[in-house]
């Protein structure tokens, strides 16, 4: 793949991973206008890319919840526990959801569009939630932790927002919106772990021996550089309630993909 469409998509990978817009979205549109489908290599370079990006921004509280989990620590045990529920929950509906409709249907123009339409409605809706007693992660309970690891495994419609969806499952269920950020983006290395590895048995035999170095590297890191600086714009538009503008942004787009 030439280099400057590696670049192209590891730039989509990184903006759209973080910001509530749907990444899977994107990087089928953005196939589809570059005449081009990345590699099984470039995808698994440009999902490291976005997954080492938020280990970077969140390294200090990755580093407390292992640190605790060996010191036995209460809150860094419930954190830990409740991202590993969440995660379990998000995959078995993740299989699920690919198993019953299969990856075609999913990657169809209008199915996509509903699910930004669908995305739409949630951000509008999470811009106008007001917790007067906002929890922290360990507060909330191990059930709403379920509802949130559920909304992140109907995530694999491309068109529903990963980060979208669940930041908003948060907020629903009364978790303070800084915490609701953190929770979502450290939620999502391992379920891209669990990705890669599914993608890899899945594609194990059509995986091939051409490795195209500088496209991988430059699809790495401009999904490296482009997601660290989306992780720092979302927090702050979480913060100050500015998500309506991407609902606007996937209105736009889910009706024109109705009307090409």
């Amino acid at each position: 793949m030439p280099l400057l469409k590696s670049l192209f998509l590891g730039l989509i990978q990184g903006i759209t991973e973080f910001l509530p817009v749907s990444s899977s979205a994107h990087l089928v549109i953005s196939e589809h206008i570059i005449g081009v489908q990345p590699s099984f290599f470039l995808n698994v370079s440009m999902h490291a890319g976005t997954m080492i990006a938020t280990i970077i921004v969140y390294r200090k509280t990755i580093y407390e919840i292992i640190h605790g989990l060996f010191r036995g620590q209460e809150n860094e045990i419930k954190y830990f526990t409740r991202i590993l529920a969440a995660t379990v929950i998000s995959a078995i509906a993740a299989f699920f959801i690919v198993s019953i409709t299969g990856e075609n249907i999913l990657h169809r123009k209008k199915i996509i569009g509903i699910s930004l339409l669908v995305t739409a409605v949630i951000l509008f809706l999470s811009d106008r939630i007001k917790n007067t007693q906002p929890k922290t992660l360990c507060q909330i309970s191990l059930l709403n932790i379920l509802l949130i690891g559920l909304a992140q495994g109907i995530a694999v419609f491309p068109g529903i927002s990963r980060s979208g969806i669940t930041i908003a499952s948060c907020l629903f269920l009364k978790m303070e919106r800084s915490a609701a950020t953190k929770f979502s983006f450290i939620l999502s290395i391992p379920i891209i772990m669990i990705a890669l590895i599914y993608e890899t048995i899945v594609s194990c035999d059509n995986i091939g021996n051409s490795y195209d170095f500088p496209g991988l590297l430059s699809g790495f890191f401009a999904a490296l550089i482009s997601g660290l600086i989306a992780i720092k714009l979302m927090i702050m538009l979480v913060k100050s309630r500015r998500l309506t503008v991407f609902a606007v942004y996937c209105i736009l787009l889910g009706t024109a993909l109705f009307l090409v």
